[in-house]
């Protein structure tokens, strides 16, 4: 797995649904209907809790199996910048890649069930899609690395359910990723109200309290990253 932190942008954690450009097809499970115009295509396995987006390739594909990417987002809002998250898709669609953009939203992180339940969504995207040798990346950023670790106990947790996924997986880029260690001694670990990062929480005041302070941080934080990814 390779490593490549380089900074993006944390939002608020109560976002709306994301303003991904393009046009929303409820039909479209592959996205072949707009792969001549590069345009990215809601996939009908979204819900209003979750999306899924499909960006088809803009090249021939550098292999006969036509590679996978899919990015979990950092938080994003409903007026999430189109330009940025174009940005990310078009250094792989211009390579040959077809890719999914998973937007995160802050209840998949702040409830666990959300996150899980947009885990299950994704992964049997992914094992729909996977043919004999067709490569599999994943690019995480920020908020995105939590929920590919939730992603990977599920893998783990399942892999007869997701034996292509398993075995077509060639890589990982993760951009900012959250350190769980450092994070299971802070807010942020407490605010997920994931056990899998080891911070017991005792106290109905010390969850709320470190929720609001997670909450809190985003919010001061959103200009700055923001300004800085752009």
């Amino acid at each position: 797995f390779a490593m490549n932190p380089t900074g993006s942008p944390g939002l608020s954690p109560t976002p709306q649904r994301s303003s991904v450009p393009g046009p929303v097809s409820a039909s479209a499970s592959t996205g072949t209907d707009s792969k001549q115009l590069g345009e990215p295509v809601l996939l009908p396995r979204s819900k209003a809790w979750y999306e899924l987006w499909f960006y088809p390739r803009m090249a021939p594909s550098p292999s006969s199996a036509v590679p996978l990417v899919i990015t979990l987002s950092w938080l994003v809002l409903g007026n999430s910048r189109d330009d940025i998250i174009q940005k990310y898709a078009g250094l792989y669609q211009k390579r040959g890649c077809e890719l999914i953009w998973a937007p995160v939203w802050g209840k998949h992180i702040g409830v666990p069930a959300v996150g899980r339940t947009f885990v299950a969504a994704i992964l049997e995207e992914l094992e729909s899609r996977m043919q004999e040798d067709r490569p599999l990346f994943f690019h995480v950023f920020c908020a995105g690395s939590y929920l590919f670790g939730e992603l990977w106990n599920a893998l783990q947790s399942n892999p007869t359910k997701y034996h292509r996924v398993l075995k077509n997986l060639s890589g990982l880029v993760a951009d900012s990723p959250i350190d769980a260690p450092d994070s299971s001694r802070g807010a942020a670990a407490v605010a997920t109200g994931n056990t899998t990062l080891g911070l017991p929480v005792k106290t109905p005041l010390l969850y709320w309290s470190a929720r609001f302070g997670a909450w809190l941080y985003l919010q001061m934080t959103h200009p700055l990253t923001q300004a800085f990814h752009r």
